[in-house]
């Protein structure tokens, strides 16, 4: 047996003793820590995608009916966050809280709801508010409205419980969109769209009658039909051979196929499926490729490498530029709003002469770290984006009333400064951002979470992965001292993004201002910088934004 397929085994073992564990003591925090696992061992058992998605449709013959369910409803919730391009720890939590949905007894949700409340474990809470006291009235006609007012991850709960419900619709996944489609608000339109080209209509472990009459199980997709082998017993399987089936050449979706256990997976996604499928230009529940953060993209570096000589290929190097289309749209989109839009850039070339070299390089290394932080959705990422902007921008404003260019370094800074809030595990299972904390001047205290002084290291670590500058790193991790302590070089970035901190708080949390506070006035006589104007740079920071503050 497969590795995968061992993992699969363990999560149907999970399954059971977690559905005995709540029918002898019901809510408890060791039922809770049973759910983390099997949310875990889920997540492991998806790298065998095809098997494990076909459990999406297929029946478990040694599984309970509610069992049964948590199985269905683990895959679809997983099948949704991968599509979705959900967060590892944000996905772990969704999970967490199918399963609890499913086996947790019904005259105990409330007192459940009430310990992850008090516990501040706002996801998982959020989750079960929807599947608790909106998901019994699907077939209302007044749920429409709240519906509506759902976040974007508690319909994704609902989807997926929906899509867990095979009873109801023998079809299996067709009958399920066909039936639930037309009744959803248009804010689930982004997860129904996901579900296409995979899983589709017709996902693996699908039954279907051919023209012949004969009936065959769709093993996997791919790009010009099916992977299929006939239904057959165990002992035919090993002789069954895999075929190509064209999308019409299927005539009727049957019913519902049942396999007395996991092992049997392991007969029909055999080593004749796996050549098969290598073999042809397969379809994957994988929505886009990841990429790690640590090292800058490689096409950048390219792209640094030209922009540091001395006389650069300004066609080669527009080229490189134009071949990352998120790259060259920001170029020029930037290049566009600094002339208020008045010049329409469309050329790549033409942008990056208008630009110049030593902007446009800051701006690259600012989009692409963008990027690559936030390549997972989680539920605050729209709010750190925000607030993001406004220190970046801050800082911007600040360095502009010093009198000092430094063509982007200092939103660059700003942007590595921020880093860390997207790395932060804590916050990627919160739906609500935490209140501020102290020291008001250092990134430490910009939010109060867990072990804050990840946030720096985590900055520095980035920053020194992506080969910046020295004065930048030591900016970095002295802009909290004592400006006199700060080394000479960094002081003037170390500065900025103090102040900048300070800023950002204020625009966000409302706070008062702290004119008497030491930091503050050695940073601005250090800068040169009046305190008279200091809530007219605030005011000029949220015009250039153009944010909010969704708090």
């Amino acid at each position: 047996m497969s590795l995968e397929l061992s993992v699969l085994v363990e999560l149907t073992q999970a399954l059971t003793q977690t559905e005995s564990l709540a029918e002898r003591e019901g809510f408890s925090t060791t039922f809770l820590q049973h759910c983390q696992q099997i949310a875990s061992l889920t997540k492991a058992a998806s790298k065998q995608s095809e098997p494990f998605y076909a459990l999406l449709v297929l029946r478990v013959h040694c599984l309970s009916d509610k069992a049964q369910h948590a199985l269905n409803y683990l895959v679809a919730t997983q099948l949704l966050c991968q599509r979705m391009s959900v967060n590892e720890h944000t996905s772990h939590t969704l999970l967490s809280a199918a399963v609890c949905s499913v086996f947790c007894p019904v005259q105990q949700h409330q007192a459940l709801l009430d310990w992850l409340k008090q516990r501040n474990h706002s996801l998982w809470y959020s989750s079960l508010i929807a599947l608790t006291r909106i998901l019994p009235h699907m077939h209302k006609r007044r749920v429409q409205s709240a519906l509506s007012r759902l976040q974007a991850l508690q319909r994704l709960m609902i989807l997926a419980a929906l899509l867990s419900e095979n009873k109801s619709h023998p079809n299996g996944l067709r009958g399920q969109l066909k039936y639930w489609a037309p009744k959803l608000p248009t804010s689930f339109v982004p997860l129904l769209d996901s579900l296409f080209p995979f899983p589709g209509l017709l996902p693996p472990g699908t039954a279907v009658r051919l023209p012949d009459q004969t009936s065959a199980l769709i093993l996997s997709l791919t790009a010009d039909g099916y992977l299929v082998r006939h239904i057959s017993s165990q002992e035919q399987l090993k002789t069954s051979p895999v075929w190509q089936l064209q999308q019409d050449e299927v005539q009727e979706v049957l019913a519902t196929q049942v396999v007395e256990n996991i092992e049997e997976l392991g007969l029909r996604w055999d080593t004749q499926w796996h050549n098969m499928q290598s073999q042809t230009e397969a379809i994957s529940a994988c929505s886009k490729s990841s990429y790690p953060i640590a090292q800058p993209p490689a096409k950048l570096i390219v792209i640094q490498d030209l922009l540091g000589h001395a006389e650069p290929d300004l066609d080669k190097l527009a080229r490189h530029i134009a071949d990352e289309g998120f790259l060259a749209h920001q170029l020029s989109e930037d290049a566009s709003r600094r002339t208020r839009l008045k010049l329409q850039f469309v050329e790549v070339k033409h942008a990056l002469l208008f630009q110049g070299l030593a902007r446009t390089r800051h701006l690259l290394i600012q989009q692409a770290l963008l990027s690559r932080v936030n390549q997972h959705y989680f539920p605050l990422q729209e709010s750190l984006l925000q607030m993001t902007q406004i220190l970046v921008n801050s800082m911007e404003v600040l360095a502009n009333q010093n009198g000092t260019s430094e063509h982007g370094e200092v939103k660059t800074l700003g942007y590595f400064a921020c880093a860390g809030l997207f790395t932060n595990t804590w916050l990627k299972s919160r739906v609500k951002l935490p209140q501020s904390a102290s020291p008001n001047y250092s990134l430490t205290g910009l939010l109060a979470i867990p072990q804050a002084d990840e946030l720096i290291k985590h900055a520095i670590a980035l920053a020194q992965g992506w080969k910046q500058d020295s004065q930048l790193i030591q900016a970095l991790r002295h802009h909290a001292s004592p400006v006199t302590q700060i080394p000479r070089p960094a002081r003037r970035l170390g500065c900025l993004l103090g102040l900048g901190l300070l800023m950002t708080r204020q625009i966000w949390f409302g706070e008062s201002e702290t004119t008497e506070m030491d930091y503050y006035q050695e940073a601005m006589a250090y800068l040169r910088l009046s305190p008279a104007r200091w809530q007219y740079l605030k005011w000029q920071t949220v015009e250039v934004t153009h944010c909010y503050c969704p708090r």
